[in-house]
């Protein structure tokens, strides 16, 4: 459980999340009063409730170039009765989902940019991978601090980088003969 931890930089990454049909499930889930986490290059999708949860407060992640793809929400935040939406010092960006996201308003809102939030028509194909010509091509953001491989112009907004190899999660490791 992420309840009440500092992730010191832990990562969530290169993942394939899917088909979590059951009440109130999630992709991604960082319990309440969490911080340092860094959640990135993950493909979500059919979910029951929420691709990414960030609980309040869940402060100081990074949650960048991701795709999120028919959950009910593609992003989620719950506070304890009394406490705040607080998502300050987040940065959420590179996105790309179809569903709506949930955030901390105002002065404990996360930064967000360049999050592509609309139909997959156009955009991927059925292996959740940049169309020829799609929007999501070099319309991500680069952020001092984040070493984001990419091939054109700029990163894509999503998972997966237009031009570059296809990632497959799972171990490539060989057992020894």
């Amino acid at each position: 459980s992420t309840l009440g931890t500092d992730g010191k930089g832990s990562t969530i990454a290169f993942n394939w999340l899917h088909d979590n049909i059951g009440t109130y499930t999630v992709g991604v889930y960082l319990d309440c009063f969490n911080q340092n986490y860094n959640i990135h290059n993950n493909v979500i999708w059919n979910i029951s409730w929420a691709g990414i949860q960030l609980n309040s407060y869940s402060r100081n992640n990074n949650v960048y170039n991701n795709t999120i793809i028919d959950c009910q929400n593609s992003f989620m935040i719950y506070a304890y009765p009394g406490d705040p939406n607080d998502q300050k010092g987040s940065r959420i960006f590179n996105n790309f989902y179809n569903t709506n996201p949930t955030f901390a308003g105002g002065s404990l809102a996360p930064w967000l940019s360049n999050n592509i939030h609309a139909s997959t028509s156009g955009r991927l194909d059925s292996r959740f991978f940049p169309v020829q010509n799609s929007p999501l091509i070099d319309s991500g953001v680069l952020v001092s601090g984040f070493d984001i491989a990419y091939a054109g112009l700029a990163p894509d907004v999503g998972a997966y980088q237009y031009g570059m190899t296809r990632w497959i999660p799972g171990s490539t490791l060989k057992p020894l003969p």
